[in-house]
This record gives C-alpha cells, structure tokens and sequence, in this order.
C-alpha cells in the first residue's frame, strides 16, 4: 500500500510575477485547463486549450494530445488553481516530469500584472455573479444565458435568437418549445 506525497506528485508553482517568463520561453509547452467555454473568453497567448466540456475530460485531452510530451516543460493554468492541483497530479503519476502551475491561477495573475505587461487576452470566467473579469479583477462584459448558463456578450444579446432569461445564440437551435416555453414562465414568477 503504497503512500501519497502531495509535495512531490504536484506541479512545480509559478508565482504570477514569474509567469510570462515561463511561457514565453520556447521549450514550453502552455496549457489551458479549463472549459471550452471559459476559453472562449479569454486565455494566454499562444496556450493549448483543451475544449472540454468538463475536467473529467481533460484525461482524454492528456492521452489524446500530450502522451508523447512527457518529458518537455509543461504550463498549466485554470481559473485559481484547483484544476491544475487535480491535473498535475494526474500527469505526475502518468510519468510527467517537468510540469509548472500557475500559481492562484488568471486571478492572481490578473490582479497583479499591470495591463502593459499582460499576456491573457480577453476576459476571465468566474463562478460569480459577475460571470467574468478584466484586468484588476473588474467586472468583464459578459452576461449568462438562464436558458443553458453559457457566457453571452453584448453581441449574442443583440441577437434575434436571445430572449433574455430563455435563450441566446448558443441553445436557440438546441431548446425546445417547450423548454423555452418553461423559461418563460419561471422568469415570469421570478
């Protein structure tokens, strides 16, 4: 029976500070952990997203696409950090061996890198009521759609296809009558 040592089979931390030397640094390969939908938003230059749909397949996305990387310099980053706890040890017992994480992941990096010198472009998904942020952690310009809970900009919600609290671009084709119809209503009893 064979023990954990969360010290070693995590990734090595990254203070913000030090992040755009890591990743700008051509042997190293950046990785987005997170959700295609936060990637959407906004991410890193030059990063790999995963485009999953959840964490759970970001195992995949190691297999599928990282497999063959395996001793190469690895960047990971997620929201505050959490994902890339989960991953790197994953990739760590997987056989990884030089893997580097952001650490207090895009928020910290956000909060404490003045504009001039940042590498995220766009905006940063939260699990807030402010959907997302900008630079100094200010609320971002996205709203969420009530009818599938994906981010909408201002765009999305000059479409024929929003209906506020019902549908937006992104579900229009994928709702039912009948669910829109549900939306309707719970919106009206809010």
């Amino acid at each position: 029976n064979e023990s954990i040592d969360p010290e070693k089979q995590k990734a090595k931390y990254v203070d913000a500070k030090e992040w755009n030397k890591i990743i700008n640094h051509p042997d190293v390969i950046t990785i987005d952990v997170r959700n295609e939908y936060e990637t959407k938003i906004g991410t890193f230059k030059n990063a790999i997203t995963a485009n999953t749909e959840s964490f759970v397949d970001f195992k995949q996305f190691i297999t599928e696409k990282l497999s063959e990387h395996k001793s190469k310099k690895i960047a990971m980053y997620c929201t505050g950090g959490i994902r890339c706890e989960k991953a790197s040890y994953y990739m760590n017992e997987i056989g990884f061996e030089n893997i580097f994480q952001l650490q207090g992941g895009i928020l910290k990096y956000i909060e404490v890198t003045p504009k001039i010198k940042s590498l995220w472009n766009g905006e940063c998904f939260v699990f807030d009521k402010r959907v997302t942020v900008t630079s100094r952690l200010g609320k971002g310009n996205y709203d969420l759609c009530h009818g599938c809970n994906d981010p909408i900009s201002k765009t999305d919600q000059e479409s024929i296809e929003f209906e506020k609290d019902v549908s937006c671009p992104n579900c229009y084709d994928k709702a039912t009558e009948n669910k829109k119809n549900k939306s309707r209503e719970r919106s009206k009893q809010i």
